[in-house]
């Protein structure tokens, strides 16, 4: 009886021995499904050697089992993409967690997003988003009757998204200034829906009518409502580049070589050129507007975009497969054996190359922020393309090219952790601009109360004139008329004789 008495011991105590352990496993991280600690994308001990700080540090607390595998900059916002095609957008300049929705399915893919003002939209292998204001409030969604192959862009009235059959679509997102009337054959059995001033209706007889609820003139091809495809241009091959805009045209080219300038609501082209090689890569645009094109045959063109004209054309020597950069007054190629090359953007001139450069990740007054081979964070003088310093990145760190002028640097790594960075001086210079804005704001705020207090203005009296005691005030003057001429006394003109009458011969 003793010895089972011990025998039962010794296992509760071997027993809880095994739980204490595996406790202990747990709290030291040793179980394989414990989460792990965030990584940073950087050591913030590593900027302060460098005047370089984090403007902001976030965590889009990404879903369990997944992580983020894109990074973009849109205007104002970043936008990450999960694996479970979730996008977390954050305000870009405060680092402020917006929203965030799941857009499509794993199956499909999310691809490159555009924003106008305050919208964003998202592109998917198969719908349209449109998301607004700092909530994300839902702008629309649409079914694509075709496959996205490439980023879109976007001018606030049109989505421009290239098409995998070699189309350019022009997808209309402005209901409220393009009133529109649509047929649709067959059985319409859909519910109706209200959305923005315009109504879908079902009629008995099974036709679907989609009509504006007030009349107003219809502007062109683009009339087609909220996701109606307003117009395609074919480009005869697939269209895997994305296209860009300026204020009136959009600019765009396929696998034949071929760049187009077209109207931006209706489809008629404004000029095309041909060149000697496919276009694979997105075009851009410069500060100064100039549309950069990258070719499979070694070049990358420049055009001025409402004429067509050639400005600059670039051999980089090898078939351009990468975007370019236009970060300020200078564009950046990127090539597989000579890396990263820097041109003067306005005459595309080669100033100087890095071969360990593989993307441009921002930009400030005084250098270009590289990303390197080996996955470090280099600053290069853009003068000269000297390096400045270096600083490692956290292994897989994701960036979001920046080729505006704030000369913030966006970095996030796969597990959630979002920062911006700059250097010191540059954060200075930014919170003076926005102190500068904020007080002329204010200062006009301030004047638009006084006078709406003060009422309408009444005329002012004319000054008067102020006599001082040591000089009596001088008269004026008083000017005398100029004398008044005679008046010419014309002459009547001399009377004409009557000539001589003749006398009749007598006979």
């Amino acid at each position: 009886m003793k010895t089972a008495t011990y025998g039962w011991c010794v296992l509760l105590a071997a027993m809880a021995l095994a739980v204490i352990g595996g406790a202990g496993d747990a709290k030291t991280g040793a179980d394989p499904a414990a989460p792990a600690e965030p990584t940073p994308p950087l050591v913030s001990a590593a900027l302060a050697g460098h005047e370089m700080e984090a403007v902001w540090e976030t965590n889009v607390l990404a879903d369990p089992g997944t992580a983020l595998r894109k990074l973009w900059l849109r205007g104002d916002f970043l936008v990450a993409l999960g694996s479970n095609n979730r996008i977390y957008v954050i305000n870009a300049a405060t680092g402020v967690r917006m929203y965030s929705h799941v857009v499509a399915p794993q199956t499909e893919t999310v691809w490159p997003p555009a924003a106008m003002k305050d919208t964003l939209y998202v592109p998917t292998t198969t719908t349209l988003w449109a998301f607004r204001g700092p909530d994300g409030e839902r702008a629309g969604n649409t079914l694509l009757g075709f496959s996205p192959s490439g980023g879109a862009a976007t001018n606030g009235t049109q989505v421009f998204i290239p098409d995998a059959k070699g189309w350019l679509q022009a997808v209309s997102v402005s209901p409220d200034n393009l009133p529109w009337n649509l047929w649709k054959s067959g059985m319409a059995t859909a519910s109706p829906v209200l959305f923005r001033g315009i109504e879908s209706v079902r009629e008995e007889n099974g036709t679907g009518l989609i009509r504006p609820q007030t009349d107003v003139a219809v502007r062109g091809d683009a009339a087609r409502g909220w996701g109606g495809e307003s117009w395609g241009r074919w480009t005869e091959d697939t269209m895997t580049a994305a296209p860009v805009v300026d204020s009136t045209l959009v600019y765009f080219g396929g696998q034949n070589g071929t760049i187009y300038a077209s109207l931006q609501n209706a489809r008629n082209v404004v000029w095309e050129y041909q060149a000697e090689g496919p276009i694979v890569a997105d075009l851009k645009k410069t500060k100064s507007g100039l549309i950069l094109a990258p070719s499979l045959d070694y070049s990358l063109y420049a055009f001025a975009g409402p004429s067509g004209r050639v400005v600059w054309r670039y051999n980089a020597g090898e078939p351009l497969r990468r975007a370019p950069y236009a970060v300020g007054k200078q564009v950046f190629v990127l090539t597989r054996e000579a890396g990263l090359t820097a041109l003067d953007a306005t005459n595309g001139k080669a100033q100087w190359s890095l071969a360990d450069g593989i993307g441009v990740v921002a930009g400030d007054n005084d250098s270009v922020f590289v990303l390197a081979r080996a996955g470090d964070l280099v600053a290069i003088d853009r003068q000269n393309g000297k390096e400045n310093f270096s600083i490692p990145l956290a292994p897989g760190v994701l960036t979001a090219p920046n080729e505006g002028d704030t000369g913030l640097i966006y970095l996030a790594t796969p597990s959630g952790q979002v920062m911006a960075v700059a250097k010191k001086r540059d954060l200075l210079e930014l919170a003076r601009r926005e102190a500068e804005e904020l007080a002329a704001k204010e200062a006009a705020a301030a004047a638009a109360a006084k006078k709406e207090a003060a009422g309408p203005e009444k005329p002012a009296p004319p000054p008067m004139a102020t006599v001082t005691g040591a000089e009596p005030a001088t008269p004026a003057v008083k000017k005398e008329p100029p004398p008044k001429k005679a008046p010419v006394k014309k002459e009547p003109p001399p009377k004409k004789e009557p000539p001589p009458r003749k006398t009749p011969k007598k006979g």
